[in-house]
């Protein structure tokens, strides 16, 4: 049997912080991610795949650390860059 994470829901965490204030923050210790809010919002994608071809991604992905929908995404994104580069000096 599969353990559930207790996870806050985004009300909880809103009430949590609308309590809080900076003094309550150790902001010396803090890691700022630039840009993080600029992202762009993504769409969920439904793709079917061949067998072979999602036991490679997922086994390159073990390897590289990083889960397998995520490599799946940056090859997708580096596909299309790679297109519209080729297009683009067409």
């Amino acid at each position: 049997m599969t353990r559930r994470l207790n996870k806050k829901s985004d009300a909880q965490i809103d009430r949590e912080l609308e309590r809080s204030t900076l003094d309550d923050f150790d902001l010396d210790r803090a890691d700022f991610v630039a840009g993080r809010w600029d992202l762009a919002k993504s769409y969920p994608l439904n793709i079917r795949l061949q067998n072979g071809v999602l036991a490679e991604a997922k086994a390159i992905a073990k390897e590289k650390g990083i889960p397998y929908q995520t490599l799946l995404k940056l090859y997708i994104a580096e596909g299309v860059r790679k297109d519209k580069r080729a297009f683009l000096t067409a």
